[in-house]
């Protein structure tokens, strides 16, 4: 019974991280793909064509789903890290050793590259977003540019 529950819990992590990625990637193309071309205009970057007034709108609506996604991305890294502690301290007995340090090692590797991500990439990118609309805002579009 244990098991069946470790196995549950590895399995639902699994599902919910990969749904949550591929949601927010799914959402990502559409909205970039339809708001550009509806040409909004924003009140606070009438400077910037429509087109690329269109591209910073796509941004803010956006940005909300890819916040609560990471959110959902690390506490199921989390939860499979868990699970996985778990199952190397409670079944030792299983004797599929290569199968367990492979699928180890893929949840490891991924795990790493999210928190990777979230804690050294995320923090650069978030600052050079927001000079990027800061700069183009005030309409230094050629420094918005090389934000």
């Amino acid at each position: 019974m244990t098991r069946s529950l470790v196995s549950v819990l590895c399995w639902l992590s699994l599902a919910t991280w990969f749904a949550a990625v591929v949601s927010a990637g799914v959402s990502a193309m559409g909205i970039f793909a339809t708001l550009p071309g509806l040409e909004p205009v924003l009140p606070g970057y009438t400077m910037l064509p429509p087109e690329a007034q269109g591209r910073i709108a796509a941004g803010l609506v956006t940005e909300p789903i890819f916040t609560a996604t990471d959110l959902v991305q690390c506490a199921a890294s989390i939860t499979l890290a868990i699970a996985v502690i778990l199952h190397w301290t409670l079944f030792r007995d299983i004797h599929r050793r290569i199968g367990r340090w492979v699928w180890t090692f893929a949840i490891a590797a991924a795990t790493g590259t999210l928190w990777g991500r979230v804690l050294f990439l995320m923090p650069t990118m978030n600052k050079n977003l927001h000079e990027y609309r800061q700069n183009a805002s005030s309409g230094n579009i050629e420094v918005a540019e090389t934000a």
